[in-house]
């Protein structure tokens, strides 16, 4: 689970679908991969950084376990 891109999502006013749009992806799709039960591209992680610049990749896809 991507706890750090929902944390960056919610300050950030950016929604589900407005990802979903970018990576040109369904918004079920991405939830998946946002919990973790998919993985991203390098591309769709890419882009999903182009949207969020000033946080470090590295910080936006660190993954937590579900249970934390």
């Amino acid at each position: 689970m991507f706890k750090n891109l929902y944390n960056i999502m919610n300050l950030e006013g950016t929604g589900v679908e407005d990802i979903a749009i970018v990576l040109g992806i369904h918004r079920n799709t991405l939830t998946n991969k946002l919990n973790g039960d998919s993985d991203f591209t390098l591309t769709e992680a890419e882009k999903i950084h182009s949207m969020f610049k000033k946080y470090e990749f590295d910080y936006i896809f660190t993954r937590q376990s579900k249970a934390s």
